[in-house]
């Protein structure tokens, strides 16, 4: 009987075999297209000097299948982040319009993964970030305008943050969802910004925009009242007026705290909305004004002992047993 020692050593060197076997495969242009692309599947990435000549070659290959090429610059990810002279390249990809979009998708997921650990793509980040101007520009399909947009927007570039700025204010032939557009505007907030949110949030073009308008407004002190307001309003969707409670929790968790109280003890409230809130008062701090007010606790053991929400008497126990004791 072999031993685990022997079985494992076993097991890596049958994974080795068909790796090798499938590299072979890949880069075996008698082969068809399927063949080659499964064979990619499982070669993953090329390590030896000979297989990313090869590599190259197949990559650089103007007459060779444009999936062919595509897989080739994926498996030269390794390989990528110590190579100036392959990531001019894959840049040169991405700022050529004649390119096929499977090979620059293949080009900027290479570029992507080595931001994080090669010297060379860092000292290249402005020729980066304008191949990502580029492709945003560019009539790409929407999924590559998607990436680089998100990745200059982590970068707090000033032309993305414009132009996702602009995309809201003029939504007409926006080039991206106005919640994605709000969502990445979250990573450099500022007075504009917090402007025209405070118009999507009174006049949202659609639910989610709304949500993540409020949701982003709760980094701001000036729109505490607007998000007061929101929470208040019995009409505006339970998920939303939930946003904006955390978002006043954050700023202004005494006004709050005064909208809590008409809102926990109100039984024609929605009560997924009233567990919710009374939740978020377990985890506020400085809540003596609540803690301390006889006639509304009164009131709110009324309403547990009066519902038939199960989570509603549960929260409110826990709310119990962690307040402050007089």
């Amino acid at each position: 009987m072999k031993t685990y020692r022997e079985n494992l050593i076993a097991q890596l060197e049958e994974e080795k075999h068909n790796t090798e076997k499938a590299i072979e495969t890949f880069f075996d242009s008698k082969k068809s297209k399927k063949q080659r692309l499964e064979a990619f599947e499982v070669s993953g990435t090329f390590i030896t000097e000979l297989d990313i000549v090869k590599a190259l070659s197949v990559f650089r290959d103007e007459t060779e299948d444009v999936e062919i090429r595509a897989a080739a610059i994926l498996g030269l990810i390794s390989y990528a982040a110590s190579s100036e002279e392959f990531i001019n390249e894959l840049l040169d990809l991405l700022n050529n319009e004649s390119v096929p979009n499977k090979m620059k998708e293949a080009a900027l997921s290479v570029l992507q993964s080595s931001t994080f650990g090669s010297p060379i793509l860092n000292s290249k980040r402005p020729e980066y970030n304008n191949a990502l101007r580029n492709l945003v520009e560019s009539d790409c399909p929407q999924n590559l305008k998607l990436r680089a947009t998100e990745y200059l927007a982590i970068e707090k570039d000033e032309y993305i943050q414009s132009k996702l700025l602009d995309s809201l204010e003029n939504p007409k032939g926006a080039f991206i969802k106005p919640e994605v557009a709000i969502q990445l505007l979250s990573y450099d907030l500022h007075s504009d910004a917090y402007n025209v949110l405070k118009k999507i949030a009174k006049d949202p073009p659609n639910k989610s925009a709304k949500k993540e308008a409020i949701r982003s407004l709760s980094a701001d002190p000036d729109s505490a009242e607007l998000l007061q307001k929101v929470l208040e309003d019995k009409d505006e969707d339970k998920e939303i007026r939930h946003v904006a409670a955390t978002g006043l929790q954050s700023i202004k968790p005494e006004l709050l705290q005064n909208s809590l109280k008409d809102i926990l003890i109100d039984k024609n409230e929605n009560e997924e909305l009233r567990v919710a809130l009374l939740n978020t008062l377990n985890y506020t701090e400085n809540t003596e004004n609540i803690d301390n007010d006889d006639a509304f606790q009164a009131k709110l053991e009324d309403i547990k002992n009066s519902s038939n929400s199960k989570n509603l008497k549960k929260i409110h126990n826990f709310y119990l047993e962690n307040k402050p004791k007089k």
